[in-house]
């Protein structure tokens, strides 16, 4: 038996902490996207693109559905 091997590391059974993104980083870039030009939340713009949303929704649901139901 040749005792000159190098040992072999362990295969760790669960992988190592991945670093977490810190939620303060992101959440200010979307605030500012809702921000008028004096820094105040503008209700207009969510509403205006909550809309937005539900029309491409309602627009692409049909087709996901015929896709998923194939």
């Amino acid at each position: 038996m040749n005792t000159n091997r190098p040992s072999r590391r362990p295969i760790p059974i669960l992988p190592e902490k991945r670093k977490q993104i810190r939620q303060s980083s992101v959440n200010p870039n979307l605030l500012s996207s809702f921000q008028n030009t004096e820094g105040n939340i503008d209700l207009e713009k969510i509403m205006t693109t909550g809309k937005q949303v539900m029309n491409v929704y309602n627009q692409v649901s049909p087709y996901i559905t015929k896709f998923l139901k194939k």
